[in-house]
């Protein structure tokens, strides 16, 4: 086509005459137009009518590129051919199979820069570093050599090479403009994925001709004048292409942070790029205006590739015999919940009952079609405690060990960085900004500082906690956002708790209703020895102790087994939990304005999602009475942490209900017709926290209503 461009267009059927005779080749005219059609999707021929091709600008310049022809602009490094046959050298002898396979499958390949340094040093440190477009070419060239003639295979780099690693200032100066280089950091802001024009073809309205102009942005600016004199003129084609652009900072200072854009290969790529995560990209730095009005030039960095850093191994990669060898140790435990939970940062003591409802809010309940409020079987959890107790510890190592978890910290980020808003651009657009926990959406949201942020900043997380969506809606903008995030916030009390006071009476005020979406809040009041000695034996990067139950490793697989589960509730399950449901009234603190709702339907609906939940971390189809009981006595807990009891208030009747709900629960434990009465004693005053003195009480209680009866001595105790 290049070499006939004066016959141009001309029928796909003839070219492959031509090409077959000229070329030998000896492949179908179906695979020859396939290629014709690749060559076309990416912007290198036109298709001016039905079944007809022509070479276009961007087509000859790329020709030429690869012929190296003596045009000063496009001329090769002397050593270029050297360069391709040592490339072609590397992948036959070292990637043959790799890249054969990848082919076969139509993946991505990966192919090490620090493999192609080990094999010739100076491919990467002498030639690449001098001349990065070229080497991208020799490296096609090679590729497409060791390739079927019919074949295609889309590859990236991995900036795995250490010498090319740079600072990100660094990476900006002068200095290194047009070289490779790595840069390591956190995406602090990602556009979507959005086009970008290269360049457009322009026709003089007055004599016609042709005359192309690079672009710098999506808006097209025309040559100044035509060889005639004339201004005007229209564009009749434009060479464009997909491209994402994001920030990568290396602190939390906005001062050291780059712009970066990235042509993704794949779908892949614009799942992959999102605010929050650690990246590791190889990328070219190049001078671009700082604005569009400006003529001021900046730094962007173009990135080649790139890899995530803060990726946990996916579950699918391990092996089979990997997976049933945990879940042979998860069934040989008595309870797997309580190792589930006690497994959790095991470098954090004295925060056994936080760890239980972290490890609740990560398993989580089965979605289910109808549910009452939509939440989608998230399980929020709230911790509160005094400061320096060990709870940002606790969300660092669920973020370190569990994928898909996003931080969000009060008193550093503003109401768009947690939920999202519409904001003006420079062309004064208007554009809806997605925040946190739009990209936590069906993964985990972690909120340290909960009390730091503002009641304003957290009323769209209270939608989004309570439908999985929320509303954008500014100016010219509407729009409704995915928030199906599980929140796993942690904060501090107000003020520093005392022996004189309540947890409930120094919780942040945030709205009425936003506690009332978290199923488990809990208090920590204090840390005792296992505190001291941890951190005593611990370095601040161990996570793991000898007599944890199981690793981090082992947490991800189980994990991922349990929630498989999606188990029914069985009649036993249902009646506690009416009883239990049926038992609570509301506790509202009257200085604070704060309600924790005691007998609502959130209510029911959280002791149902808690009961799943034990059931699945059981690998149960069946929630038994079992699960019910261990999800209304973590309810119970976290309500006694604050210092409420489950709808307690003075002289209230639900004191001596739960008295006698926890007391038939230590009866029913025994499973025998006649129960001993000092071991019930023992168990329901050691187990539930009571005295004595309350043993008799409700003890006698049960007797006058003629549930229970002493059969012949009062050393034994039997139901009715």
């Amino acid at each position: 086509m290049y070499e006939n461009q004066a016959h141009l267009p001309i029928q796909s059927g003839k070219i492959f005459q031509a090409y077959r005779e000229t070329e030998d080749y000896q492949g179908r005219q179906s695979s020859f137009s396939e290629l014709i059609s690749k060559l076309h999707d990416k912007g290198l021929v036109e298709k001016p009518a039905y079944g007809k091709y022509d070479i276009n600008e961007r087509g000859v310049q790329r020709v030429e590129n690869l012929k190296g022809l003596d045009s000063e602009r496009y001329r090769r490094p002397e050593n270029y051919s050297d360069v391709v046959e040592a490339l072609k050298a590397f992948l036959l002898e070292e990637k043959d199979d790799e890249i054969h396979e990848a082919a076969a499958k139509k993946e991505t390949w990966r192919v090490s820069l620090d493999e192609i340094d080990r094999f010739n040093a100076d491919l990467v440190s002498e030639f690449m570093r001098e001349n990065v477009e070229d080497f991208y070419d020799a490296f096609d060239e090679a590729l497409e050599f060791c390739l079927e003639s019919s074949r295609e295979l889309d590859y990236r780099f991995k900036p795995d090479l250490n010498y090319l690693e740079t600072d990100i200032n660094e990476a900006r100066s002068c200095d290194n403009i047009g070289r490779p280089v790595i840069v390591e950091g956190m995406i602090k802001v990602a556009e979507d994925i959005s086009p970008k024009v290269l360049s457009a073809v322009f026709e003089c309205t007055q004599c016609g001709n042709q005359h192309k102009k690079e672009q710098e942005s999506s808006q097209l600016k025309s040559p100044y004048k035509c060889d005639c004199g004339s201004k005007n003129f229209e564009p009749v084609d434009k060479i464009m292409v997909d491209i994402i652009d994001f920030e990568v900072t290396q602190r939390s200072d906005t001062q050291v942070k780059a712009a970066c854009e990235l042509e993704p290969a794949d779908t892949s790529d614009t799942e992959n790029i999102m605010s929050g995560q650690r990246i590791k990209a190889l990328a070219v730095p190049e001078e671009v205006p700082r604005s569009k009005s400006s003529r001021k030039m900046g730094v962007k960095l173009k990135v080649k590739s790139y890899e995530r850093i803060d990726k946990k191994t996916d579950v699918k990669e391990f092996g089979r015999e990997k997976k049933e060898e945990v879940l042979k140790m998860f069934k040989e435990v008595e309870d797997p919940f309580e190792a589930f939970a006690e497994s959790i940062a095991p470098d954090v003591g004295d925060m056994d009952l936080p760890k239980k409802c972290a490890a609740a809010s990560l398993i989580g309940a089965p979605e289910e079609e109808r549910e009452v409020n939509k939440n989608y079987g998230r399980i929020h959890v709230l911790i509160m405690s005094n400061s320096g107790m060990g709870k940002s510890k606790l969300q660092s190592w669920i973020r370190k060990t569990f994928s898909n978890v996003h931080l969000a910290t009060g008193g550093s980020g503003t109401g768009t960085a947690l939920t999202g808003t519409a904001e003006q651009t420079e062309g004064n657009r208007w554009r809806v900004v997605a925040g946190k926990v739009v990209f936590a959406d069906k993964g985990y949201l972690q909120v340290d500082e909960f009390d730091k942020f503002r009641e304003g900043e957290l009323i769209k997380l209270n939608t989004a906690m309570e439908d999985g969506y929320f509303p954008v809606d500014k100016a010219s903008v509407s729009a409704v956002l995915p928030g199906r995030a599980t929140i796993i916030a942690t904060g501090n009390f107000v003020k520093k708790l005392d022996k004189h006071t309540s947890p409930i009476d120094v919780l942040p005020e945030k709205g009425q209703g936003l506690y009332d979406r978290f199923p488990l809040i809990c208090a920590v009041t204090e840390q005792g020895h296992e505190a001291a000695d941890k951190i005593l034996e611990m370095g601040e990067d161990q996570f793991e102790f000898v007599d944890e139950p199981f690793s981090p490793e082992e947490l991800r697989i189980y994990r991922h087994v349990s929630r498989q589960c999606k188990p029914e509730l069985s009649q036993d399950a249902k009646q506690h939990l009416k009883v239990y449901f049926q038992a609570c009234e509301s506790k509202v603190d009257t200085d604070s304005g704060v309600q924790i709702r005691g007998k609502s339907n959130r209510l029911l609906v959280d002791l149902k999602k808690l009961t799943m939940c034990i059931a699945r971390a059981n690998l149960r189809d069946i929630a038994t009475l079992e699960d019910a009981k261990k999800a209304t006595k973590l309810m119970r807990e976290t309500r006694q942490s604050l210092g409420l009891d489950l709808g307690e208030s003075p002289g209230g009747g639900f004191e001596r209900s739960r008295k006698m709900l926890d007391f038939k629960e230590a009866y029913q434990s025994f499973e025998d017709d006649e129960v001993d009465r000092v071991k019930l004693e023992d168990k329901f005053t050691s187990d539930y926290g009571y005295s004595s003195a309350e043993f008799d009480e409700v003890l006698e209680k049960a007797k006058r209503e003629g549930e229970y009866f002493e059969p012949g001595s009062s050393d034994k105790l039997a139901k009715v």
